[in-house]
């Protein structure tokens, strides 16, 4: 009975040293991981703050609330939300030494900025696509109202496939 006790001492004493020598660095992971989580909220806010300051601006240039840019506020900002603490995540699991899960989330990382550049090309495709409709309807006024109506259709859905196939290719 004293054997069988000696064993499950020094295997508690053994299973302690572990966990107090793994302290520190589960502390760094939880500090990493509450630092991007309240600097994630922040640039969400802000990014959803300036992309409504853009709108209001746009609105005011053009002269109608036809461009909207406000709808996709809210999307840009769960977007840098998600990127910000993916990266905190992928900090905070290289200090806990999880190298395996840490590689696939380096890996995930490196296609972040290909990824956002394809979708800032279609965001901006679709916008310059409105643009185009317009500057069409604008100029074309030797046609009647209908045909006018239609090359500009046209004039827009040609821009955003071009500008949907540019990006898709990042």
């Amino acid at each position: 009975m004293g054997n069988f006790l000696d064993t499950m001492n020094l295997a508690t004493a053994a299973a302690g040293e572990r966990i107090l020598a793994g302290m520190p660095a589960v502390i760094e992971a939880l500090g990493l991981l509450l630092a991007g989580w309240v600097l994630a909220h922040l640039l969400r806010l802000l990014t959803t703050r300036a992309a409504s300051l853009l709108d209001t601006m746009v609105s005011k240039a053009v002269g109608h609330a036809r461009w909207r840019l406000g709808r996709f506020a809210n999307l840009l900002g769960t977007l840098v939300y998600w990127a910000v603490l993916l990266m905190f995540v992928t900090a905070a699991t290289q200090a806990l030494g999880l190298q395996t899960f840490n590689l696939w989330l380096a890996r995930l990382l490196e296609h972040l900025p290909t990824l956002a550049a394809g979708l800032l090309i279609m965001v901006a495709g679709f916008l310059l696509s409105g643009l185009v409709a317009e500057l069409v309807r604008a100029t074309a006024t030797a046609l009647a109202a209908p045909q006018r109506v239609a090359l500009a259709r046209v004039a827009q859905g040609a821009t955003l496939v071009v500008a949907l196939l540019v990006g898709a290719d990042q």
